[in-house]
């Protein structure tokens, strides 16, 4: 009962350890939700975040990367690589 009566009394009234342990709790809420939200679609992380083994590589499609150029250059500016005419040996000829 005195453990109770202890917890009842940290909740209801401000201190530091109440402050602490709210702190505690914001921060760790907050790496699941982030922690969660990278799992299922990196943003933050090129890469897909794991805390042991090999992190699993994200896949850009052609359109999620034509998206981001076109925030960057206009999309009359940018620069395109045409393949030639030639053998393939030699892009330039």
């Amino acid at each position: 009962m005195a453990g109770m009566r202890e917890a009842m009394r940290l909740i209801a009234q401000p201190s530091p350890q109440r402050t602490a342990i709210t702190w505690a709790i914001t921060i760790i809420v907050a790496g699941k939700w982030i922690w969660d939200s990278e799992q299922e679609n990196p943003h933050w992380f090129s890469e897909r975040p794991t805390i042991f083994g090999t992190p699993q590589a994200s896949q850009m499609d052609l359109d999620e990367l034509m998206k981001n150029n076109e925030n960057i250059v206009d999309k009359d500016h940018q620069v395109r690589w045409k393949a030639s005419k030639s053998d393939g040996t030699n892009p330039r000829a």
